[in-house]
This record gives structure tokens, C-alpha cells and sequence, in this order.
């Protein structure tokens, strides 16, 4: 019988367990720098919906606004924000919705948050906030109208930051 060579890591333990111990202790640094953010269900708060005195064509403009507003959260051990969004619809000086939802975020303290993450956070609640609209928005006079986008541009982010300190 034939004596096949022992595998490398076998001839130089000390390379190969170093290695890997390496490569453990990498994936767990990674680990412990991640940063905890919790993201709650969004919430509608208001849903007020009246049919429109006459039925509407799908050329007719309809106006809608969507705005953005962000409040501090604090706890012993936690901070965050909660994003309030909300969207209305018009037509001819004739409120047809008012949609208002709410999500938040919660962080450990020691958390550091950037301009990057949170533009993320308000996409990721923005995204909520659409997504119930178009399911909701069904049976309505406004199924086949989108809501207003979010302007990023007009965020300031620079202001939102510190609420999170």
C-alpha cells in the first residue's frame, strides 16, 4: 500500500493555524464593528381618504406633495430618529388623501452614523412608505397614481446628524 504525502497544514502546523486563526479573528472583528441598527415597522397614522366630487380622467392633474419630517429618539442605552412621511393629494382645491406614516430607527450609543447611512435609512422608510401606499391606494380614485418621489436634494443631512449624537 502506498503512502500518500500528509496535507501541507499537516507538515506546518504552525503556519496553517496561524492562518486560520487569522481568518477567525478577521470575520469576528468584523462582527463586533457592525454596527446595530434597528428598523421598526412602519406605521400609518393617518389614512384620509374622501372620493373625489366626480370621477377623474387619467389626463386630469392631480396635484401631491410628500414631506419628510425627523425627530430625535433617545433611551438609557439607545438612540434614534423616526422619520414621519407625509403625502397629499389634490385635485381641483379638492383634498382627495392624507397619508401620513411613521418609522424609526433604533442604535446602540456607541454607534457612529454617517451621511451615507443615513440617506440609506430614510430610502429603506421611504420605500415602506411607498410600498403601503400602492397596496392601499387600490379601490381608490388614485390606483393608477404614484406618489410624489422624495427629493434628496432637498434633505438636509447635515442637519439630521447631530440627532443622533
Amino acid at each position: 500500500m502506498a503512502t500518500l504525502p500528509a496535507p501541507a497544514w499537516v507538515a506546518d502546523k504552525e503556519k496553517y493555524f496561524s492562518f486560520h486563526t487569522a481568518i477567525i479573528f478577521t470575520v469576528f472583528s468584523g462582527y463586533l464593528d457592525h454596527k446595530m441598527i434597528e428598523q421598526t415597522e412602519l406605521i400609518v397614522t393617518e389614512w384620509n381618504y374622501d372620493e373625489p366630487s366626480r370621477p377623474l380622467r387619467s389626463e386630469e392633474h392631480i396635484f401631491s406633495s410628500t414631506s419628510l419630517d425627523v425627530q430625535k429618539k433617545s433611551a438609557a442605552e439607545k438612540k434614534g430618529i423616526a422619520c414621519r412621511f407625509s403625502s397629499r393629494f389634490t385635485f381641483e382645491n379638492e383634498t382627495i388623501l392624507v397619508y401620513v406614516g411613521e418609522d424609526s430607527y433604533v442604535i446602540d450609543l456607541e454607534d457612529k452614523i454617517d451621511t451615507t447611512e443615513l440617506l440609506r435609512m430614510i430610502r429603506n422608510s421611504f420605500s415602506k412608505f411607498k410600498e403601503k401606499y400602492e397596496f392601499r391606494k387600490l379601490g381608490t380614485a388614485l390606483h393608477d397614481r404614484q406618489i410624489t418621489s422624495l427629493n434628496e436634494s432637498m434633505i438636509d443631512l447635515e442637519a439630521i446628524l447631530p440627532l443622533l449624537v
